[in-house]
């Protein structure tokens, strides 16, 4: 049996969008979570609750969905609603721009349901293309994936709101310690895309009986 993941292709890489066209500060680390549905437990709001945490770190929302409609209400209710960047869906191409701006990509679902326990998100791989290091959260395949490839660093598991930001905080407080090197993340890109994956499908495709 082969299994093959289902990762985008990798595609030149993208030119920066301009920080200032954003909103987001140009000498300030920035955090980027994306998600065309940010749905109860993706992470959104765990990812505004850390930071209280991360007062020198500015963090970019982009999608749609319940966490991302909560999450600029909750971020003034902590205050830090004026380093929270909050952006409506938009078109792939954009978005592409948009990583590659940022410093750090967030995966951060909550192991609720076996959806999200067992996922392996497109959007690790986004950033993983765009050279973006990763915090990622413990589950038992996007977590793997993180540790075994060193693209990042996995939150520690935890429970309740404050502990699940205190752990993100301290995982990217660690990935600003002693990021990926540039080099690595491109080999590791280098062996996730599906340009590495589709020979596998096709020889079984064509594999005589």
């Amino acid at each position: 049996m082969e299994v093959v993941p289902n990762v985008p292709e990798r595609l030149e890489p993208a030119e920066p969008m301009p920080r200032q066209d954003l909103g987001w500060p140009e000498d300030k680390v920035v955090l980027l979570m994306q998600g065309a549905f940010m749905d109860r437990d993706r992470g959104a709001l765990d990812a505004v609750r850390a930071m209280v945490h991360l007062p020198d770190a500015h963090l970019a929302l982009i999608g749609a969905g319940p966490e991302h409609a909560e999450a600029e209400p909750l971020a003034a209710r902590i205050g830090v609603a004026d380093r929270v960047h909050v952006h409506e869906r938009m078109e792939y191409a954009a978005l592409r721009r948009c990583t590659a701006a940022a410093d750090i990509g967030l995966s951060l679902d909550r192991p609720t349901v076996d959806n999200f326990r067992f996922s392996l998100p497109n959007k690790l791989f986004d950033f993983l293309h765009a050279g973006l290091p990763v915090v990622c959260s413990d589950l038992p395949v996007a977590g793997r994936f993180v540790k075994e490839n060193g693209t990042g660093e996995v939150a520690a598991e935890a429970q309740g709101d404050e502990a699940i930001a205190r752990s993100v905080a301290e995982a990217v407080l660690a990935v600003l310690a002693a990021p990926p090197l540039s080099a690595h993340l491109a080999a590791v890109a280098d062996r996730h895309h599906w340009g590495a994956h589709e020979a596998t499908v096709l020889a079984a495709l064509h594999r005589p009986d």
